[in-house]
């Protein structure tokens, strides 16, 4: 789903940055460059690519590559537009920032002082309310969208008061402001409604008049123009390959820019000159510095300096500190990238989402741009702190959810990392990040020049570990591991069942099932396995393009509903028909089989309902 290719974007992204190695031998001309980009386009079946390294006074390369229209046979050009999806979002940062400077609002102003009309339930309002530097640094604790509000799809286009008037009741401030982060799509839509009441502008227009225009990026724009249609690629699902329709976000703010190459190309300098683009100051280099370091979380306040700021993202390659945002928007995947350091920046754009295609290209045209310069020596690492000894070790799970219940359902496992602390340094999987102390309780990874990580004291006393993957808190490992095989198992004994009844049942058909006893015992089980097997069918069925459908009430989306409603039915139906058969003459290793198949059914009931799977509202 959206989300779930979100999460692997920004993780193929990060791994990216850690593979580019002097020791690697990459492209050492742009026609090798060129041609290592298009081999990987074609072994990713992907159509399209629009590429730029730029230094700060010139653009060093641009090109397109591939098509942008496969059956018109149309190429990517420099103009061709893109969707740069959350990469937009650092627009709503800069006119904040932009805002600041002119003393029409701070960074510290709260929410509710702006804009008491979109109220956030906060349980923490008197001692810490949620601040603009909250939702921009992403640590107030608001929740991501939900399936309606990303299946929201009004070409209207509706205002920024109607959209954040649609879902409301869903604002719910999870956990402290600034204790933990947590992305959310939320978050700049509110800010944008406060820079439309600071400006007495429309937000797009303050954008477009305040950074568009000063930085000649002369087709960016946030609406679906004739023009914009007639510029835009094509965008391709990467499982199927078929055509992505255009879709009208609810928060525009959020991720609706729609922009060239070269509109971003001149974005990327205007980072590199520190707020300056060609002579002119858009922007006061303090304001692009402030844009660039987290503040909020316990993390930053330990010493951590580098992260996630005002939607801007840093990054370590070859100890050179990196910055920037990617984004995804229908099947458009797009990064902007660059290093102040080294006076170098990037700009990649796919017409299709296939993840692994688009870190492949990303690190080639970063290998490229960064051929020829050393690589820096990671600072010595500290001691170890005392605390932090083999009993550290253990299962430490993400608290920081960008969702909860259904709609983050396989966090549950995913957000789940083991840490074993050795001598110099601790090691935590899957990724196999090796990080080694700094100093105190801050640590980086063994291959970065900053602090990344610290230890932090939680509320209740306990040792978080905070970093740029989330804020984790040790777990019990027999409790998770006794969920994990407890659905393995469970899962064991449910495909038993499907095997069993294509025995029997041909055995039935042709007469074979003597004295098979009551059916009941052996088909009731049969709707729970019907249950999972429509789930699994649906879930993967709506990985690519659908989230319109799951976000309305409609057949799909009813029938989700049923679907999960048929397991807990199955369950109380297969209990009563063993029950009432205990005792009547069948083959008793039929018998037992269906009672433990029920057990199996009865167990992933119940994680369903602990992740509010069962009679499942994607709408709501």
């Amino acid at each position: 789903m959206l989300k779930k290719t979100q999460f692997y974007l920004c993780l193929v992204l990060f791994l990216a940055g850690r593979l580019v190695r002097a020791d690697y031998e990459g492209p050492q001309s742009l026609e090798e460059l060129q041609r290592a980009i298009e081999t990987v386009l074609k072994a990713g079946n992907t159509p399209g690519a629009a590429v730029a390294i730029v230094s700060r006074d010139k653009v060093e390369w641009m090109a397109g590559l591939g098509l942008a229209d496969e059956a018109e046979n149309k190429p990517v050009t420099t103009k061709t537009l893109f969707r740069i999806g959350s990469a937009s979002k650092e627009f709503v940062a800069l006119a904040a920032l932009k805002l600041q400077e002119e003393g029409k609002l701070k960074l510290t102003d709260t929410l509710r002082q702006w804009v008491p009309e979109y109220p956030v339930e906060n349980a923490w309002e008197s001692s810490d309310p949620v601040r603009l530097v909250h939702l921009m640094e992403h640590t107030s604790g608001i929740p991501d969208c939900r399936f309606s509000e990303y299946a929201h799809n009004d070409p209207t286009p509706v205002t920024l008061p109607q959209a954040l008037n649609f879902a409301p009741r869903y604002r719910v401030i999870r956990w402290r402001p600034g204790s933990r982060f947590a992305y959310s799509s939320i978050g700049p839509a509110l800010v944008a409604a406060v820079i439309e009441k600071a400006s007495g502008q429309r937000f797009e227009d303050y954008v477009r008049d305040h950074f568009f225009v000063p930085l000649q990026m002369h087709t960016a724009g946030y609406f679906l123009t004739p023009e914009v249609q007639s510029n835009l690629t094509t965008m391709y699902w990467s499982r199927s390959h078929k055509v992505a329709p255009y879709s009208h976000l609810i928060y525009r703010p959020s991720g609706a820019v729609n922009a060239s190459l070269e509109d971003m190309a001149n974005y990327v300098r205007f980072h590199l000159q520190r707020g300056r683009f060609d002579g002119r100051q858009v922007l006061r280099e303090a304001s692009i510095d402030r844009l660039e370091v987290p503040t909020t979380l316990p993390a930053a306040q330990s010493g951590v300096t580098v992260g996630y700021g005002l939607y801007n993202r840093a990054m370590f390659s070859r100890g050179y500190e990196w910055h920037g945002h990617n984004g995804n928007r229908d099947a458009c995947f797009v990064t902007i990238e660059y290093c102040p350091e080294l006076g170098l920046g990037l700009v990649v754009m796919l017409n299709s989402n296939r993840a692994s295609t688009f870190a492949r290209v990303n690190n080639l045209v970063r290998l490229y741009a960064m051929r020829g310069v050393p690589d820096k020596t990671p600072p010595p690492a500290g001691p170890m702190p005392a605390f932090m000894n083999r009993s550290f070790s253990g299962l430490y799970l993400n608290i920081a959810p960008r969702n909860e219940g259904y709609a983050d359902f396989v966090e549950g496992f995913r957000n789940l990392r083991r840490i074993r602390v050795e001598e110099k340094e601790m090691i935590m999987m899957p990724g196999s990040w090796r990080w080694v102390p700094v100093s105190g309780d801050l640590l980086r990874l063994n291959d970065g020049a900053k602090p990344e990580l610290a230890v932090i004291t939680g509320e209740h006393g306990e040792k978080l570990l905070q970093c740029f993957e989330g804020t984790f808190r040790r777990t019990s490992a027999v409790g998770f591991w006794s969920v994990f095989y407890g659905m393995l198992a469970s899962f064991g004994v449910v495909i038993s069942a499907v095997l069993f009844a294509a025995v029997w049942g041909l055995r039935l058909v042709f007469g074979r099932l003597k004295q098979a006893g009551p059916l009941g015992p052996r088909t009731w089980p049969l709707l729970g396995v019907v249950s999972i097997v429509g789930f699994i069918a649906y879930y993967l069925h709506f990985q690519e393009g659908h989230v319109h459908i799951l976000g309305t009430v409609n057949l799909w989306s009813v029938g989700l509903m049923l679907d999960t409603l048929l397991l807990p039915v199955s369950v109380i139906m297969s209990a009563i028909g063993l029950w009432r058969h205990r005792r009547t003459p069948m083959n008793r290793y039929v018998y037992w089989h269906a009672v433990l198949v029920t057990l199996g059914l009865a167990f992933i009931t119940g994680y369903g309902l602990a992740w509010g799977l069962i009679g499942l509202r994607t709408w709501a």
